[in-house]
């Protein structure tokens, strides 16, 4: 669905598995920014 919507930045957060998004967008123009637990996310 990301490859069709084809965001900028894809920042997954309702996800157990956000790692997961990585390899199928790695080589395409979307950026995948994986939340940290605790950490601020600057936008």
């Amino acid at each position: 669905m990301a490859g069709e919507i084809k965001p900028e930045i894809l920042i997954p957060i309702h996800s157990e598995h956000s790692d997961l998004y990585l390899a199928p967008l790695r080589g395409t123009d979307i950026s995948v920014n994986l939340p940290v637990l605790g950490q601020t996310l600057e936008l």
